[in-house]
């Protein structure tokens, strides 16, 4: 059993080790669960596409297509929706 650089209950332990190698699991999980929480993940396209190649759980690893497809769906509407152009100055109110 290798150990991790947190601390975690026996039971998180188990989970960690049914999903998979420590080091790509715990990738993983942390992943899907930033996702659950509904953080911003648009700079974790690589990350993701790294843990698709790892030997993990068939769940984890369909719920990380899942995610895949929302994150690149997302980076690839971003970048086709051009730039806005910044407002011009107010006019000034001054008489």
């Amino acid at each position: 059993m290798r150990l991790l650089p947190v601390r975690t209950t026996a039971a998180l332990r188990v989970v960690i080790d049914r999903a998979g190698p420590v080091n790509a699991a715990t990738r993983a999980l942390i992943i899907l669960g930033a996702h659950a929480a509904g953080l911003e993940l648009s700079g974790c396209l690589r990350e993701i596409t790294l843990l698709l190649a790892e030997d993990l759980d068939p769940g984890v690893c369909a719920a990380l297509h899942r995610l895949y497809g929302e994150v690149h769906t997302a980076e690839a509407y971003q970048a086709s929706v051009p730039p806005t152009q910044p407002l011009p100055p107010a006019p000034s109110r001054r008489r």
